[in-house]
C-alpha cells in the first residue's frame, strides 16, 4: 500500500507458486556382493534426502529370489522405494550373489585297523556335516588290492564320498588290511540237464561266496563237445573257475546232454487242389524246417492215382518225405481232383448257305476238338425239312453232336436255304 501527502493510497500485492518436481534422493545404499550360503548378510536400510522434505517416506519392497544352478546357489534382489510430501519417488536395489563352494567335511570316519579275513568288520556310517546341505549324499564304494603276496594280507579300502546339493565333494577312506588262505566256494552251479537240440541253454553264470573275499572272479572256461551218434547228438561240458582275490580257486561243472527227436516241420506244401483235366499242376517241391539241421533233405515218394467215372476225371495223391540228419522224418501229402467238365469245341462246320434245289450239297463232316480227349466223338443228329411256299422252296436243318470220353457234348447245326429260281425249260 503506497499514500502521498494528501491522504490518497493505493494497492499492489505479488503472488508466488511453488512446486517441487524434484525426486527424493539415497544417499546410502547396501552394496551389491557375493556371499557364501551361510553367510548372507542381513537387511540393511538405506538413507535418503530430498530438497523439501524434511522426513521423505522410506519403504521396503522386499526381496526376489532368482534360483541358479543348485538349490543353494541364487541370487537375491533387494529393493527400496522413496517418495516425498509431493509424489515425487526414486528407487533403489541391492543384487546379492548366494553361492556355495565349502566341501562338506567328515566328522567320524571309521579307523583303518588289521584283521583276520573271517572277522572283517562291518561297514560303519562316516558322520558328515556341510555349511548349509542339511541332507547330504554319502555313498560308498570298496576296493580289495592285493600285495602281491596274499599270505601276509591284502587291502580292503572302504570309500566314501559325500555330495552337497550343489556338487561340492569331500573324501573319506578306511583301510583294512586282510589275510585269506581258504579257497571259495561254489554256491549255485547249473544243473545238468538233457535237452532238445533246439533248446539248448545258454551259457549261465554260477555263484560263489568266499571266505574273505568282497568280491570273487568266476570265470568261464569254455565247453568241450563229445559227438553222438548224429550231428544234432552229443555231449556238452561246461566248466567254471572261481577264484577269489589272493589267488584261491575252485572248479566246476555241467554236462548238458544233447538230443534230437523232433521231425522236421513242412512249412510250404502245394495246396490240395481241383482242377481241369487239361491244367493238373506240375510237381512241385515243398519246404521244410527243422528245429536243428538247416539243411532239411525232401524227397518225393512219388504220386498214386486213384481212377474215376471216366477217363479225365481221377485223383492224385502226391506225397513228400522229409527227413533230418538224426533220421526223423515227417511226411506230407497234396491231393489233386482232376475233373472234365468242359465240353468239346467244334472246329470246322459246314457252312450255312443258300442253294438251288437242283443243288442240295451232301452232308458233311464237322470236326471238333477237346481239352483232354484226343479223340472226340462226333454223331450225325439227322436233318429237318422245313417247308416253304412251293415245294421246291424249304429249308434243311443238319445237326452234329460232339461228345468226349467223359460224356461233355455240344452240338453245332448247318442251316441251308432252298429255293427254287430257275424256270422250267421247253424241251
Amino acid at each position: 500500500t503506497v499514500l502521498d501527502a494528501c491522504g490518497n493510497s493505493a494497492f499492489a500485492s505479488q503472488e508466488i507458486t511453488v512446486v517441487d518436481q524434484t525426486k527424493p534422493q539415497f544417499t546410502f545404499v547396501p552394496a551389491d556382493l557375493t556371499a557364501e550360503c551361510d553367510a548372507v548378510p542381513a537387511l540393511e536400510t538405506p538413507t535418503v534426502t530430498d530438497n523439501c522434505a524434511a522426513q521423505p517416506v522410506l519403504t521396503y519392497m522386499g526381496e526376489t529370489r532368482i534360483a541358479g544352478a543348485c538349490p543353494d546357489s541364487y541370487t537375491l534382489v533387494r529393493r527400496w522405494t522413496v517418495s516425498d510430501n509431493c509424489g515425487n519417488t526414486a528407487s533403489a536395489s541391492q543384487t546379492v550373489v548366494v553361492q556355495d563352494t565349502k566341501s562338506p567335511v567328515f566328522l567320524f570316519v571309521p579307523a583303518d585297523a588289521t584283521v583276520n579275513c573271517e572277522s572283517i568288520p562291518g561297514i560303519s556310517a562316516p558322520t558328515v556335516s556341510d555349511n548349509c546341505d542339511q541332507d547330504i549324499a554319502v555313498s560308498i564304494s570298496t576296493q580289495l588290492v592285493t600285495n602281491g603276496n596274499c599270505s601276509s594280507g591284502g587291502m580292503l579300502i572302504r570309500r566314501w564320498t559325500a555330495i552337497d546339493n550343489c556338487g561340492n565333494t569331500a573324501v573319506a577312506e578306511q583301510y583294512l588290511t586282510v589275510q585269506d588262505t581258504t579257497r571259495p566256494v561254489f554256491t549255485l552251479i547249473p544243473a545238468d540237464a538233457t535237452v532238445s537240440c533246439s533248446a539248448i541253454p545258454s551259457v549261465e553264470t554260477p555263484e560263489a561266496a568266499d571266505n574273505c573275499s568282497l568280491d570273487v572272479l568266476i570265470t568261464y572256461d569254455g565247453e568241450v563237445r563229445t559227438d553222438g551218434p548224429c550231428a544234432d547228438t552229443y555231449t556238452l561240458r561246461r566248466r567254471w573257475t572261481v577264484k577269489d582275490v589272493c589267488g584261491n580257486s575252485e572248479t566246476a561243472q555241467q554236462v548238458i546232454t544233447v538230443r534230437d527227436v523232433l521231425a522236421p516241420s513242412f512249412t510250404n506244401v502245394q495246396a490240395n487242389a481241383v482242377v481241369s483235366c487239361d491244367a493238373v499242376p506240375a510237381v512241385g517241391m515243398p519246404t521244410a524246417t527243422d528245429n536243428c539241421d538247416v539243411a532239411v533233405e525232401i524227397t518225393f515218394v512219388g504220386e498214386t492215382r486213384v481212377d474215376g467215372t471216366c477217363p479225365d476225371t481221377y485223383i492224385l495223391r502226391r506225397n513228400w518225405v522229409a527227413t533230418d540228419n538224426c533220421g526223423n522224418s515227417a511226411s506230407t501229402e497234396q491231393i489233386i481232383t482232376v475233373r472234365d467238365i468242359s465240353p468239346p469245341v467244334f472246329t470246322n462246320v459246314p457252312a450255312s448257305l443258300t442253294s438251288s434245289c437242283a443243288a442240295v450239297p451232301a452232308v458233311g463232316t464237322p470236326t471238333a476238338t477237346d481239352n483232354c480227349d484226343g479223340a472226340v466223338t462226333i454223331v450225325f443228329d439227322g436233318e429237318t425239312k422245313t417247308n416253304g411256299s412251293c415245294p421246291g422252296n424249304y429249308t434243311l436243318r443238319r445237326q452234329w453232336t460232339a461228345t468226349d470220353n467223359c460224356g461233355n457234348a455240344v452240338s453245332t447245326e448247318q442251316i441251308i436255304t432252298v429255293q427254287d429260281n430257275t424256270p422250267p425249260a421247253f424241251s
